[in-house]
């Protein structure tokens, strides 16, 4: 395996979870920021009756609107960075090389192959990926819908119980503030209502990155000509998680298979499978080949040598066939990738 791409591989990695983390910590403090809201307003009262609870419902829709509206923005930011670090890693193997090895490639040139079409977070938010067609907005708006039933259910059942002002704001804090411990009879007291507030909203936040990250991949991964297959690496969290307490899942197949004779653990580029809800697991390129390798073929390509594999891969992802052909001077050489990179929209001058 190249050390020096695993390397790359295995930043974008951190990266990711640096990114689920700090969402993580985001999404917690919106649904803080409800729950303060709400409790003030709630703690205003002077007394709950039924009239009371239908102008405060209507209080409770117009916030979590806003809630939703933030979620989605978070959302959307996080799957387009997703997907950024992953398609990062493929832009950036190839910029290794032209350092290393001077080729003499532009940047520009290089980004523009590897650059990732807007239709992979599109399919995303839309919900085209998922059997169930709901986009990223109707999954946020029955998360936070819930969330509004299950407040009105709290109080409605407060008062029908004839519970004290106390009781009632105690029970609401506990179900609205996201670190808040529900006592161990809370899904006996109120059936149905969530224990955890922001569960739901957090994990679809962390399915979003993770699903992006592995889409951006796998796209990235067919433009590499030197990516041979496309490796199933289980988390290192995967036994805690789901073996010790659920027993073995799909991924644990995927990371012993070898029915494409391609090793234990491999898939073709065209064929890995999509990750479960919530999973850490880890799919990544592998490349056999070194850097040294890599760099004497391209160099020798972009000098003019045959390479059919390298010529099929710039026909079928580069601006046109200009690339494979470039048997010229350096002069000519940055005339025509300049023209190339122009006349895509990827420079001005």
């Amino acid at each position: 395996m190249n050390n020096e791409y695993l390397k790359l591989v295995h930043e974008a990695l951190n990266k990711k979870i640096e990114l689920a983390q700090n969402n993580a910590k985001q999404l917690k403090k919106l649904y803080e920021d409800v729950a303060e809201d709400l409790l003030k307003k709630a703690s205003k009262s002077k007394g709950f009756n039924k009239a009371w609870l239908n102008d405060y419902s209507k209080v409770v829709q117009n916030r979590l609107r806003e809630l939703e509206n933030n979620i989605y923005e978070l959302n959307e930011d996080a799957l387009k960075t997703s997907s950024q670090i992953a398609a990062a890693v493929q832009a950036t193997f190839f910029e290794y090389l032209e350092d290393k090895f001077e080729l003499d490639i532009p940047k520009e040139l290089y980004k523009s192959i590897y650059s990732i079409p807007e239709d992979i977070v599109l399919k995303l938010i839309s919900g085209n990926l998922y059997k169930d067609g709901k986009g990223l907005a109707s999954r946020i708006w029955s998360s936070t819908n819930k969330m509004g039933q299950d407040i009105n259910f709290i109080l409605a059942k407060g008062i029908a119980e004839q519970k004290s002002y106390l009781e009632m704001i105690k029970d609401l804090e506990k179900y609205v503030d996201p670190a808040a411990k529900k006592p161990w009879n809370w899904k006996t007291v109120y059936p149905g209502v969530n224990k955890q507030v922001d569960y739901n909203a957090q994990r679809l936040m962390r399915t979003g990155i993770n699903h992006s990250f592995y889409l951006s991949s796998m796209e990235s991964n067919k433009r590499n000509p030197y990516v041979e297959s496309v490796h199933w690496e289980l988390s290192g969290q995967h036994y805690e998680r789901q073996v010790k307490r659920f027993g073995r899942d799909e991924c644990d197949d995927y990371v012993e298979q070898n029915k494409y004779n391609l090793g234990q653990g491999n898939f073709p580029k065209d064929e890995v499978p999509i990750p479960h809800v919530q999973c850490l697991c880890t799919q990544y390129g592998v490349i056999t080949k070194s850097m040294e390798e890599i760099g004497k073929e391209l160099g020798d390509w972009i000098a003019g040598g045959n390479n059919p594999m390298l010529d099929e891969w710039y026909t079928t992802n580069g601006k046109n066939n200009a690339f494979s052909k470039l048997a010229v001077s350096k002069e000519e050489n940055s005339g025509i990738i300049k023209a190339i990179l122009k006349e895509g929209g990827i420079i001005n001058e």
